[in-house]
C-alpha cells in the first residue's frame, strides 16, 4: 500500500484543486478528534487527516476493515500497535513513535492501531483500499458532523501548502 500513497501524493496536487470532489467530516465520539476530507480515487478512498490533542490512555484502539498506509506530514505521534482476533481491544499495545515523513501501512485483519499525537496536532494521508475485514467495522469513531466552510477551507490551505501549491 506504500507504494500507492506515494503514487497518490504525485497526483494529490492536482486532486487538491477539485474541492467540490471531497467531503468533510468531524468525528469527536473518541479522541483524538479528527478533522477529515476525502474522496474515492477507483478502488481507493484517499483521507486528510488533523488529528486533534490527546492525553495519555485517552486514545481510541481500533482496526480497520480494510489495508491501508499512512504519510505523516505535521506533527509526531505515538501509535500504539496490537494484534486482535476478533473485536476485543487487545491486551497489550506496543508503541512506537512516528515523525514528519514517516509512512506505515496496516495489511490484516487482526492488526489494531491508536493514535496519540505528541503535542497538540498531527497531519496525515492516509489511503485504504475497498473493506475487505468486515468483522472490524464495528469500532470506529463515529463522525458527528460534516466540516464548515471555514473548517474545509483551512484544512484544503494547510495540504495545499504540504503540496507546495
Amino acid at each position: 500500500m506504500i507504494h500507492v500513497i506515494k503514487t497518490i501524493e504525485s497526483i494529490l496536487p492536482t486532486l487538491l484543486t477539485h474541492e467540490s470532489a471531497w467531503k468533510g467530516i468531524y468525528a469527536d465520539s473518541e479522541k483524538p478528534h479528527l478533522k477529515r476530507l476525502w474522496m474515492q480515487w477507483y478502488q481507493y478512498r484517499i483521507c486528510l487527516h488533523h488529528f486533534t490533542e490527546c492525553g495519555v490512555n485517552e486514545e481510541f484502539p481500533h482496526p480497520h476493515p480494510w489495508a491501508m498506509a499512512v504519510h505523516i506530514l505535521e506533527g509526531t505521534y505515538s501509535m500504539g500497535l496490537g494484534r486482535g482476533s476478533n473485536l476485543d481491544v487487545p491486551p497489550a499495545l506496543t508503541y512506537r513513535e512516528y515523525k514528519v515523513g514517516d509512512y506505515y501501512e496496516m495489511l490484516g485483519a487482526d492488526e489494531w492501531h491508536a493514535i496519540r499525537p505528541l503535542g497538540s496536532e498531527a497531519v496525515t494521508i492516509m489511503v485504504s483500499g475497498p473493506p475487505v475485514y468486515p468483522e472490524n467495522r464495528a469500532r470506529s469513531n463515529k463522525p458527528t458532523r460534516e466540516l464548515t466552510s471555514l473548517e474545509r477551507s483551512e484544512l484544503f490551505k494547510r495540504f495545499r501548502s504540504q503540496y507546495h501549491l
